[in-house]
């Protein structure tokens, strides 16, 4: 990753920065919400959070072999939007991962996903991914935490604004551990 930032045009270079760091958020609050929840491994939820968007990078290796003028930010955002769930999980399955880590880069981006009764990896990514754009300065359109199938598995769990403000204070220090780690 840090070799894919290396890139020479701004653009790119940007968006790989961005998408390195928005992994490791959405890894180290997995790895928290499933610490807390107990029903999954929080080894297992820290790599899923990693790996949730690992097609992204492929478009973005692709953008930056082409010249700059030959699109747009706009234009990579359509792709990737568009295209990176598919990616993903195709480098998950070339990478023979197991199947519900491969399913991760292809669910993690539906809110109202619900692949089965039980709280799975792809439900605290989501939680993970919710958390991640709370946090962020141009908050997206986000859709009431309680419609949401991963939210309803939880339970007795209570993740109201007050657990879920301990979750992103709690998750601070173990970003920071994990950006100091990958970036020696």
């Amino acid at each position: 990753m840090r070799g894919l930032a290396q890139s020479k045009n701004p653009l790119t270079k940007k968006l790989f920065q961005q998408n390195w760091l928005q992994s490791i958020k959405i890894s180290s609050i997995s790895h928290t919400l499933a610490q807390l929840n107990k029903r999954a491994d929080s080894d297992e939820a820290l790599l899923a959070g990693l790996l949730h968007n690992i097609g992204v990078l492929p478009i973005l290796t692709f953008a930056d072999s082409l010249p700059e003028d030959a699109y747009q930010q706009a234009d990579i955002e359509f792709c990737i939007n568009e295209i990176y769930g598919q990616r993903g999980s195709i480098i998950l399955e070339q990478w023979k991962f197991p199947n519900k880590l491969k399913q991760i880069p292809l669910q993690s981006a539906n809110w109202f996903t619900n692949t089965s009764e039980d709280l799975n990896l792809n439900d605290i990514v989501l939680l993970a991914r919710y958390h991640n754009i709370l946090t962020s300065p141009a908050k997206a359109e986000l859709p009431l935490i309680t419609t949401l199938p991963a939210f309803q598995k939880l339970e007795k769990q209570h993740l109201g604004p007050h657990m879920s403000l301990q979750i992103l204070h709690d998750t601070q220090q173990q970003i920071a551990e994990t950006m100091s780690f990958f970036s020696r």
